[in-house]
């Protein structure tokens, strides 16, 4: 028990160091387009707004989610997340909105709980307000093992109460996987891939992979515990 504790505190040690860091040499990890620099001119948007947790469409209860699953093939250090916006002048008095990223079904590419539930799913979010037309990122350190994840984008949640305008029109890159929530639970939404949301952030250095193994070992050796008992 006593070795269990401490590799999880040299884990936990490992990964708030990662975490307090503050890469200058982010790069991008994911986006699932780049700016059109007519989109803004053009002014079509998405609005997310709403409660976050009762059906309806966003204006009257309920809630417009918007976001995207992405890979990593290796232990990778996310830096922050953001998206392209417009209006912010009109919505930025309007309070905040969040972003965050969770776990998702890697077969379907969605989600794996409804909006009542995202936090239970949440590896990390932040609350900001976006207050420039273009793009706003978001500060957010969160450390990924090789795999699938999503980065989502709502109000209603975490604090979060406010609206905010994703511009559209942008210059879609490859096939993102793109999903929405809009009166029901999260679906995929092909329609709006145009959509700007990225994900910034650094490959993870090599301790980061032994404080995740080390986790991850804690976690088989306490489950199998429970099991037997």
């Amino acid at each position: 028990m006593l070795t269990n504790v401490s590799t999880m505190l040299r884990a936990s040690a490992v990964l708030a160091a990662l975490a307090l860091a503050a890469p200058a040499n982010a790069s991008v990890v994911f986006q699932t387009a780049t700016t059109d620099p007519n989109a803004l001119a053009n002014d079509n948007t998405l609005v997310l707004q709403g409660d976050g947790t009762t059906q309806g469409n966003g204006f009257a209860g309920g809630s417009f989610f918007l976001g995207a699953d992405f890979s990593v093939a290796k232990a990778t250090l996310v830096t922050g997340v953001g998206a392209a916006f417009a209006n912010t002048a009109d919505t930025s008095g309007s309070g905040s909105i969040f972003g965050a990223i969770v776990q998702v079904d890697p077969t379907t590419g969605l989600p794996l709980q409804p909006v009542e539930t995202l936090a239970s799913v949440t590896l990390g979010k932040v609350v900001f307000t976006p207050t420039t037309d273009g793009d706003t990122t978001a500060s957010l350190s969160v450390l990924l093992g090789p795999g699938t994840y999503g980065v989502v984008f709502g109000s209603g949640l975490f604090s979060a109460d406010g609206v905010a305008d994703l511009l559209v029109g942008n210059d879609t890159v490859g096939l993102p996987s793109v999903f929405e929530n809009d009166f029901a639970p999260f679906a995929a939404d092909p329609s709006d891939t145009d959509a700007r949301l990225f994900v910034d952030g650094v490959p993870a250095p090599e301790p980061a992979s032994v404080a995740l193994l080390g986790f991850g070992l804690v976690a088989t050796g306490m489950a199998a515990r429970r099991r037997r008992g």
